[in-house]
C-alpha cells in the first residue's frame, strides 16, 4: 500500500518559500534595527547587526525546514516494514520494522477539520510526521487503520 501525503516538488518549493519569507523578514528587520539605531545617533556596529540577523535566519532555516521537509510525504508499507518517504535539501528514505512501531496516530494542524495528518510512534519514544494532507479529519482515520490493519498482517503492532 501507498499512501501519498505530497510530492517532493511540492515540499520542496514550501521548503524554499518558507526560507524566503523567513530572510525577507530578517533582512527588513536588520534594516529597520540599522535605520532606528543610526537615527538616534547610538550608532549599534554593523557587525552586532550582522550577527544578530545571521542568528535570527538560522531560527528561520530551522523553523522552515522542521515544518516542511523533516515531514514524510510518502508511506508505503512493506510486508511488515514501513518506508517513509522524506524530500528537501535532506531527503532520504526511512525503512522501520512493523515490530518498532508502538501505534500509527492521526492529528489536525490548528483548529481546522480540513487537513490531517499521520504520525508513526515508534517503541522507542521518537515519532515521525507526515505532512499535511488536505482532506477532512476521517480521510487520516481511515488511513490510520489501513496503515494498523497492514501491519497487523504480519502481526507486528
Amino acid at each position: 500500500m501507498q499512501l501519498s501525503f505530497g510530492t517532493a516538488a511540492e515540499i520542496s518549493t514550501a521548503f524554499a518559500g518558507a526560507l524566503t519569507y523567513g530572510g525577507l523578514v530578517v533582512l527588513i528587520g536588520a534594516g529597520v534595527v540599522g535605520l532606528l539605531a543610526w537615527d538616534q545617533s547610538r550608532k549599534v556596529p554593523l557587525r552586532l547587526i550582522s550577527v544578530l540577523a545571521l542568528v535570527a535566519f538560522i531560527a528561520a532555516a530551522s523553523i522552515a525546514y522542521e515544518t516542511t521537509a523533516a515531514r514524510f510525504f510518502a508511506l508505503e508499507t512493506k510486508g511488515s516494514q514501513l518506508l517513509l518517504r522524506f524530500a528537501g535539501p535532506f531527503s532520504r528514505e526511512v525503512l522501520l520494522s512493523g515490530r518498532d512501531v508502538q501505534t500509527v496516530l492521526f492529528g489536525m494542524p490548528g483548529k481546522s477539520d480540513r487537513n490531517c495528518y499521520i504520525r508513526v510512534v515508534l517503541k522507542s519514544g521518537s515519532s515521525y510526521r507526515s505532512s499535511d494532507r488536505y482532506d477532512p479529519v476521517k480521510v487520516c482515520q481511515g488511513l490510520r487503520l489501513q496503515i494498523l490493519n497492514a501491519l497487523e498482517q504480519h502481526g507486528d503492532v
